[in-house]
C-alpha cells in the first residue's frame, strides 16, 4: 500500500447513527470517517492499515466508518483478513460500517468471500454519505 489517509470527523453526513447517548434522529448530522487505502493491500502493508485504524478509531463517538477500496488494485488473503478485523472493530466500537467503490477484482473477491453480505457496499463516496448504513446496491 503505498499511501492511506483518514478524513477529517468534520465531514458529516444525515444518516441515522447510534450514539453514546441513543440514536440520533434522521436529518441530524452523524460523524463519519472515510479511511482511503491507496495501491496494494497485502502482507506487507496490511498490518499498517489495522494499526492506523485502530489508533483512529480510539476515542471517537460512534459515527459512520467507510473504508473506500475505490484505490486499491489489488488485495490478498492478509489484506482480506485486515479489511475484516478493521470492520468488525469499527462495528464493535459503535460504528456503523461500510465499504466504497472496490474496483471488479475486490469486488467479486467481497462478493465470494461472503464479505459483500456482511457489510455494506458503496459504489461511490458520495452514495455512501448519502446514504450512511442504508442498503447499498449489491456488490455482484
Amino acid at each position: 500500500m503505498d499511501a492511506f489517509f483518514i478524513t477529517d470527523s468534520t465531514l458529516t453526513t444525515t444518516a441515522t447513527s447510534s450514539g453514546s447517548s441513543g440514536t440520533t434522529a434522521p436529518g441530524q448530522p452523524s460523524p463519519a470517517w472515510v479511511v482511503h487505502p491507496h495501491g496494494d493491500l497485502d502482507a506487507f502493508s496490511a498490518t499498517r492499515l489495522l494499526d492506523h485504524t485502530t489508533a483512529a478509531l480510539a476515542g471517537r463517538p460512534p459515527g459512520i466508518f467507510l473504508l473506500d477500496l475505490s484505490e486499491v488494485g489489488f488485495m490478498d488473503s492478509v489484506g482480506l483478513g485486515v479489511c475484516t478485523a478493521t470492520l468488525k472493530r469499527a462495528r464493535a466500537a459503535g460504528h456503523h460500517v461500510a465499504l466504497i467503490a472496490p474496483q471488479t477484482p475486490i469486488r467479486r473477491l467481497l462478493a465470494r468471500t461472503g464479505i459483500a453480505r456482511a457489510y455494506l457496499v458503496h459504489r461511490t463516496l458520495d452514495q455512501a454519505l448519502t446514504h450512511g448504513a442504508a442498503p447499498a446496491t449489491p456488490a455482484a
